[in-house]
């Protein structure tokens, strides 16, 4: 489901429309998933992979909202960026505002 995004690097200019579609696809799993509900196969390369992308994409919303309340755009490089844009895209659709901070 995300094989076009292991094609984005640092040194990516331009995103295909198949990029996008799974980047946003990575950020709706993103804020479904539960780390909670859901068992590590620590045998599991991608899984382990997938779970620490989750984890990260949890802390760079809270660290953008955090940011955005203060005015400040914060980000990684260029993959970042774009897997960022993509978070905040999904949560706005799903919530209908921009992420606050508690």
């Amino acid at each position: 489901r995300y094989s076009t995004v292991g094609c984005m690097t640092e040194a990516t200019t331009t995103l295909t429309r198949a990029d996008v579609a799974a980047v946003e696809a990575l950020a709706r799993d993103a804020l479904d998933f539960k780390p909670s509900t859901h068992r590590i196969n620590s045998n599991d390369l991608q899984e382990r992979v997938r779970f620490e992308i989750f984890g990260l994409a949890e802390l760079m919303l809270k660290v953008m909202a955090e940011s955005a309340n203060d005015q400040v755009m914060t980000h990684g490089g260029r993959v970042w960026k774009v897997f960022g844009r993509a978070l905040w895209r999904q949560w706005q659709a799903r919530n209908g505002k921009t992420p606050q901070t508690t």
